[in-house]
């Protein structure tokens, strides 16, 4: 038999059981229900019957009372507040009255009676002081007979019948609460027999197929996919089970196949690894190339200048020994020649010293670029420096890089890192920023400027460089330290200059950078580096007076 059926007989068995309990509950409801309405109305008859008595012995008492003070006709009658009085109470007893007055109750004489003896207290209560002899004769003649009747017969024998009446309805009631008492605890123990020994059968059936189903799918999830469940009967355990042993043998399948997967893309991963690693090295070569390429340049233009200047000082050299060797040397000539040379010698040490600066500039930038153990310098000069080694780049795309030292100081820093930090932000703000190559903006353009401002804090480096170019798009802007990320992909770029400016950052300074944004109003790139740490550390006064120079 499946589960489902067992479950069906189950539960027709509870509903027969659950029908039979409401049926014996309704029975038995309904007659505690008839019994305690019959002592219900009992006791409401017998605390009326006391709240009347009560009511029309303190009535009785204060009418008698006030006859006797009057003596005589005095034509006034009763206060205004004594009646008042009065008159509340009549209507407290009439009230009680007529609360009795209902046929179901069987009080009606009575309450007939009361009512008739309240109108005589009320007549006579109306007449003292005013009929004083009428109202005593028809009190001594009525009103005391009839309320001798009414408080001294007729009240205590209804409240003494009603005093059997509830003692009868307690009675009733106890006997209707042991035999329906009586009756449930039978119709529930038999409720309780049959669907115990059903849900009992049931659950060894649960128990035992669930235990078996758990361990076989414990040990599935172990990676035992040959495992097979075994569980008997043809019901819907038995169905999981070939449903769990199919399952297995699906999952052998597939992690064969997701082994051999992994594998396949563990070598893929190691080979996109090293060809990342080819492209950022790549990518630091062809910066270098991009400084060799600007610095050469620059240092073309002063040794030509030199060279001139050394032509002239020969060419002057041979004229004075010449007319010396002639003996037609005058004395303007000497001078002229003494002139000339000192000024051609003059122009061509400028021009030297200018070219050794830039090669003894791109010396340090090409020796911190190759290494990566820290040195000492001073930050403001080597920040002058870097800036100094990417102008060539910044004249021919008609820029100016500007270098802003707030606060300077000596520090131990990983010079090369950090130098192709600065050099890629500069570089990329030139590249991107400023879209068209041309030795000048155009007539009426805006001023090319690339600004870098270096703030040594107490606790931090911090570096901003800010342009005033076209910006990016939000698009761009969340997507610029993505490895191989470009918007000039047809153009050269490579998209890693970004990538490793992120990775140099967070890395090997633990520091953090930001950009603020926008199309058509630049980009500023706020880098923050931690001093203290293994690749930036301030030094205490005293300390590394030398700066170290290669």
């Amino acid at each position: 038999m499946s589960i489902r059926r067992r479950l069906t007989v189950a539960l027709s068995t509870v509903v027969l059981a659950a029908i039979f309990s409401v049926g014996l509950g309704t029975w038995a409801s309904g007659e505690r229900t008839r019994t305690v309405n019959v002592l219900t109305d009992t006791l409401d008859t017998e605390r009326d019957l006391a709240h009347l008595e009560q009511c029309l012995q303190n009535l009785h008492r204060q009418v008698t009372l006030l006859a006797q003070s009057f003596d005589g006709l005095d034509g006034v009658g009763l206060s205004p507040e004594v009646r008042a009085g009065l008159d509340v109470q009549f209507e407290a007893c009439t009230r009680h009255a007529r609360d009795l007055a209902d046929p179901a109750r069987g009080v009606g004489v009575l309450s007939a009676e009361a009512e008739s003896l309240l109108d005589d207290w009320r007549f006579v209560a109306g007449s003292l002081g005013i009929r004083h002899v009428d109202a005593l004769a028809r009190q001594a003649t009525q009103a005391d007979p009839r309320s001798r009747r009414v408080l001294g017969e007729l009240l205590p024998a209804e409240r003494s019948t009603q005093a059997a009446r509830v003692i009868e309805a307690q009675a009733d009631f106890a006997r209707v609460s042991s035999r329906t008492d009586a009756t449930l605890v039978f119709a529930l123990a038999a409720s309780i027999l049959v669907v115990s020994s059903v849900a009992l059968t049931l659950l060894r059936r649960l128990v035992t197929a669930l235990g078996t189903l758990a361990d076989g799918v414990e040990r599935v999830g172990r990676g035992e996919f040959a495992h097979r469940v075994v569980v008997g009967g043809s019901d819907e355990f038995a169905d999981v089970a070939r449903e769990v042993n199919a399952m297995a043998a699906r999952l052998g399948d597939a992690t064969v196949e997701l082994e051999a997967r992994a594998v396949a893309l563990e070598r893929t991963v190691e080979q996109l690894r090293t060809t990342q690693a080819a492209l950022v090295e790549r990518e630091k070569m062809a910066a270098l190339g991009t400084l060799v390429a600007g610095v050469a340049h620059e240092v073309n233009t002063p040794l030509g200048v030199a060279v001139t200047a050394g032509s002239l000082v020969h060419e002057q050299f041979e004229e004075l020994r010449t007319h010396a060797e002639a003996g037609t040397a005058t004395r303007g000539l000497v001078r002229r020649v003494a002139s000339e040379t000192e000024e051609a010698l003059r122009l061509m040490l400028d021009n030297l010293r200018r070219a050794a600066q830039l090669v003894q500039s791109f010396k340090q930038v090409a020796v911190d670029r190759e290494q990566v153990a820290t040195r000492t310098t001073q930050l403001g000069e080597w920040a002058q420096a870097v800036v100094q080694s990417i102008s060539p780049l910044a004249r021919r795309h008609g820029v100016q890089v500007m270098v802003r030292v707030e606060t300077d100081a000596r520090a131990r820093l990983a010079a090369g890192e950090l130098e192709q930090v600065i050099t890629n932000l500069v570089v990329n703000a030139i590249v991107h920023g400023y879209r068209v190559d041309a030795s000048a903006p155009p007539e009426g353009a805006a001023t090319r400027e690339v600004r870098v401002v270096v703030r040594c804090e107490p606790d931090a480096v911090t570096i901003d460089v800010s342009d005033d170019g076209a910006g990016m798009p939000p698009e761009v802007a969340a997507r610029v330290f993505e490895p191989f990320f470009t918007t000039r992909r047809g153009a050269g770029g490579s998209g890693l200059g970004m990538h490793i400016v992120h990775q140099i950052i967070t890395g090997r300074f633990d520091g953090t950078v930001a950009l603020d944004t926008k199309p058509g109003a630049g980009a500023r790139w706020r880098v923050r580096l931690p001093a203290g740490t293994e690749a930036l550390r301030y030094l205490r006064p005293g300390e590394g007076h030398q700066v170290d120079r290669d």
